[in-house]
């Protein structure tokens, strides 16, 4: 099947999703793109998602997933390309969520679970790998350019410093974020952080 933008937003949106200690349902697609990661392209999406299984049933989510598309549209290429293996961004990507997760980095999501699975015959590199990261679900809203820009120069030097702090906390604890996007910057104005 040839990959469209709208497909994992298709493929997740109100389904269920048992990591085994626990059942998600997806509720929203936040965003959805193509990466290359290494030169082997990928689909990305972020969804929103509330905890169906008990005990804490309704708690929010973010979950991330990642799925390996094959090199060209030609289906004749799909079984040589179809790499179980995660793209080198999304292996990154796991090991430092898990990695901050273990050292109790206040500022970060925390990793609830993960699976990695094979896609099936109805996706767009059957066999391919496919990644399901969840994720804690942190307060507070996108710092993109034009949010930030929107707020006066009070509360954008809060920001910095909240900002500040979280950076030399990361940098104390040894890690060091290479994903300079904006929309990855979460301000939570009422905690200020």
């Amino acid at each position: 099947m040839e990959y469209y933008e709208g497909f994992l937003e298709e493929y997740l949106t109100r389904i269920l999703i048992d990591f085994g200690a626990s059942v998600w349902w997806v509720s929203t697609v936040i965003v959805e793109h193509r990466v290359k990661s290494d030169g082997f392209p990928e689909a990305v999406a972020v969804a929103n998602c509330l905890k169906y299984s008990k005990p804490n049933r309704g708690m929010e989510g973010i979950l991330k997933v990642r799925m390996r598309l094959p090199w060209t549209e030609k289906s004749q290429f799909c079984d040589a390309e179809a790499s179980k293996e995660m793209s080198h961004l999304a292996r990154r990507e796991l090991e430092a969520l898990h990695a901050v997760t273990e050292a109790g980095c206040s500022s970060t999501p925390k990793l609830l679970q993960y699976m990695h699975y094979r896609q099936n015959d109805k996706m767009c590199l059957p066999g391919g790998s496919l990644l399901y990261l969840l994720m804690e679900k942190l307060p507070g809203v996108s710092l993109e350019y034009r949010t930030y820009w929107k707020y006066d120069v009070e509360t954008r030097n809060r920001i910095r410093r909240a900002f500040k702090e979280t950076f030399t906390e990361m940098r104390k604890r040894g890690f060091m974020n290479y994903d300079y996007g904006l929309h990855n910057i979460l301000w939570d104005e009422k905690n200020n952080r």
